[in-house]
């Protein structure tokens, strides 16, 4: 039955939260690390005195407005993804129900050691941006490249290839660039919000896929959507470091 997984998940959820509560020391409110130059990169801590009034940060906010965009549009294709692959591996493409349940588990066994390695990559050379740079279009292609695969071979290939540049791959480094780029005092509501992007495309992807196929009839746009909001994702990044930019050059000039 049902009734063990569910409660096996439970018992993992309680250990989780004791390991944390024990394990995992808690700062005083308010308190963050200093500025860290790095490489050049334009998403960096950016100073900002405790108790500064939330209004002061337009180009904080900003900043969040377009990596929550970020969030959304690559959630939503994770998303619908996890949902609709299977699916669509049995009904469109042929495989049998097992085959077509299992073989998007290539995706996250790919994903958690691509997390690592690009996070090691990342601290290595001092600069989380290279890692978007490189994953946004890549993860995109790999997408759009799902429906147009010939074979199960090159349907693998391209899921993997989603795997190593994909969503959880990426995503602690969209994280810790929300968490160091907001306010002391608004830390908990930035990383709030940007999360609320997420969950909000949690609950639009699978929705809009299943109208998509309902009216056309074929996945095949969907995927091909999915693909082009990686795109838009890089976009709305290129936008959150300029919105970064002009700020630290505001701050330079008020100095001057």
């Amino acid at each position: 039955g049902w009734k063990l997984p569910f409660v096996v998940l439970a018992l993992l959820g309680g250990a989780y939260c004791v390991i944390v509560s024990r394990g995992v020391p808690e700062p005083p409110f308010g308190v963050r690390r200093g500025s860290e130059r790095a490489g050049g990169s334009t998403l960096e801590v950016q100073p900002q005195e405790v108790g500064q009034p939330l209004l002061d940060s337009a180009s904080r906010w900003k900043f969040l407005m377009y990596m929550a965009a970020c969030h959304f549009l690559t959630m939503y294709s994770f998303t619908m993804m996890l949902t609709w692959l299977p699916y669509y591996l049995e009904t469109s493409v042929g495989f049998e129900a097992e085959m077509a349940a299992a073989i998007p588990g290539v995706m996250p066994l790919v994903m958690a050691p691509a997390a690592i390695l690009w996070g090691a990559a990342a601290d290595k050379r001092k600069d989380r941006n290279f890692v978007l740079w490189i994953c946004l279009p890549v993860a995109g292609t790999a997408v759009a490249l799902i429906p147009a695969a010939g074979s199960a071979a090159l349907l693998v290939l391209a899921l993997i290839l989603y795997g190593v540049t994909g969503k959880l791959a990426f995503d602690p480094i969209l994280t810790a660039a929300v968490a160091e780029n907001s306010p002391p005092h608004a830390h908990g509501l930035f990383l709030g919000s940007f999360n609320f992007a997420a969950c909000l495309a949690m609950v639009i992807a699978p929705s809009v896929t299943g109208l998509i196929a309902e009216k056309s009839g074929r996945f095949d746009v969907s995927f091909f959507m999915a693909g082009a909001f990686h795109l838009l994702a890089l976009l709305a990044l290129v936008q959150a470091r300029g919105s970064l930019s002009k700020r630290a050059s505001r701050i330079q000039s008020e100095r001057i």
